[in-house]
């Protein structure tokens, strides 16, 4: 008897059928030909319908059902590519979003489509979810953002937290959708994101948490903030924001947290936006040589009445002086101007100071980061900051220069795209300001330094230019320079 129950317990094992995750959870493996198909015909009838793009859910999924088809990778790069294969096929522009594929199968498989969804969903009825979302996004885009284009999913313009995500997704480097019901908006929410034409400032890399944020826990250690940093093509840009008091507990599953949330100070610092001072000087250097090698005559300036005060504003005065670029031309001045979004204030900073700023539950700002550049022989002082109704208003700012040479008074030449109220900080005051050659209005703030200039309708890459007031001397210098040497030494 126990000898045949034994039997009988080997015979049931070897008929018992090998269950995978996916088998566990009823879900049935779909083979790569019928897949491909199904893609096609699916992907061919939203295209029809007027659909440009997709959102592919869910794939890491593929992978557990990988079990007598090869394996998990086989199966996923199979599916992966049959997918992106259909999406360019019909949807120009590989427009598709990556969702849920985080497992390594997946995000060493893909070819033509990079967008890919960094975080969980956005919860509109899970108030503790939003700080979660956007901590969970700007860490993974410490890794994600390496390999392909971070997307922080979509919000809602009327939600109740709209502004925070908002702000994250102008520093994130990511497109910029929303989930509104048609004609319900906050129109005036979203003209801080996007452009009258439509398109939108996109930074130049993911949103990444700053050094000193790094290891800390933003959601639930109870003093720290999370701040985020980015470039653009001139300026960079840094964000901070408080998302303390809410977590997601694992034992549970499910979001938890605290009410009474705390208010924490966060330190913006010029230095925390990686590389953009030392992008600066590069700059500055290469006009320095530019001026140096190219002009006929060196002019020497003199005090301008006003012009070497900096004005009253905010500067840390602890922090140590900056470095200078020597030569002809312009220089980093050690000064960084921040421009705050939220308080719509201009504050000076050294290279490696800094400005406190206190949130309280849910608050966030952002700072445009500008290096302050100087003319080395004159007393000319510029830095420009973009649009400043804009979230992200230095990303409007496609080229800056300021120009000293041929013995005339520094000009500030700016590229811009998109329309609005244009910022710099400046001293001295402007003599006139042009765009595109037509003289135009502005207005000056002699106190903090801070020119404002409206824009109106323009195509993208309209030229501003300032024109700077000074008295100067000339002295001789380049070829003129050498001519007027080699008379004296042959009259010698």
């Amino acid at each position: 008897m126990v000898r045949y129950c034994r039997r009988r317990r080997r015979q049931c094992r070897r008929r018992r059928p090998r269950l995978s995750a996916a088998h566990a959870c009823s879900l049935t493996p779909v083979l790569f030909r019928p897949s491909a198909a199904a893609r096609a015909g699916i992907h061919a009838y939203l295209a029809d319908a007027g659909v440009d793009g997709v959102k592919v859910d869910a794939q890491s999924g593929i992978g557990p059902m990988g079990d007598g088809f090869g394996g998990g990778p086989n199966m996923v790069r199979r599916q992966v590519h049959a997918m992106e294969a259909s999406v360019a096929e019909h949807f120009e522009g590989n427009r598709c979003i990556n969702c849920m594929a985080h497992s390594s199968e997946n995000l060493f498989q893909y070819q033509d489509t990079s967008i890919i969804r960094a975080a969980d969903d956005f919860y509109p009825a899970e108030p503790r979810s939003h700080p979660v979302h956007i901590a969970q996004v700007a860490y993974n885009s410490v890794f994600l953002g390496e390999i392909c284009h971070v997307d922080w999913d979509m919000f809602q313009s009327h939600h109740l937290d709209a502004g925070i995500h908002a702000a994250a997704r102008a520093v994130g480097g990511c497109q910029i959708y929303v989930s509104d019901r048609p004609g319900s908006h906050n129109v005036e929410l979203l003209k801080r994101l996007v452009l009258p034409d439509g398109s939108t400032l996109v930074c130049e890399q993911p949103g990444r948490p700053t050094r000193d944020t790094l290891f800390t826990d933003v959601n639930s250690d109870g003093v720290s903030a999370l701040k985020v940093w980015n470039t653009n093509a001139v300026t960079g840009v840094l964000a901070a924001f408080n998302l303390q008091g809410a977590r997601w507990d694992r034992k549970r599953r499910r979001f938890a947290g605290r009410d009474d949330v705390p208010s924490v100070t966060a330190r913006l610092r010029p230095a925390d936006v990686e590389g953009l001072l030392e992008r600066m000087g590069t700059r500055c250097q290469e006009d320095a040589r530019a001026a140096h090698e190219g002009a006929d005559e060196v002019s020497e300036w003199t005090e301008v009445d006003g012009a070497n005060e900096l004005g009253a504003l905010v500067v840390d005065e602890e922090a140590p002086d900056g470095c200078s670029v020597s030569g002809s031309g312009t220089a980093v001045s050690g000064l960084s101007a921040l421009y705050l979004h939220q308080q719509r204030r201009l504050v000076l900073v050294h290279a490696d100071g800094g400005l406190e700023v206190e949130l309280r539950d849910r608050e966030w700002e952002v700072a445009t980061v500008s290096p302050v550049a100087t003319a080395t022989s004159a007393p000319t002082h510029w830095a420009p900051l973009g649009l400043l109704d804009m979230i992200n208003g230095g990303g409007a700012i496609l080229a800056s220069r300021l120009v000293v040479a041929f013995g005339r008074p520094p000009t500030a030449h700016v590229q811009l795209r998109g329309t609005g109220l244009f910022g710099a900080y400046c001293l001295p005051r402007p003599r006139a300001v042009r765009v595109d050659g037509q003289p135009l209005e502005f207005v000056y703030d002699s106190v903090s330094g801070l020119l404002q200039v409206p824009m109106v309708r323009s195509a993208n890459g309209a030229e501003l230019t300032v024109e700077f007031p000074g008295r100067f001397r000339r002295r001789f210098g380049g070829a003129r320079a050498a001519g007027a040497a080699e008379q004296r030494a042959a009259s010698a």
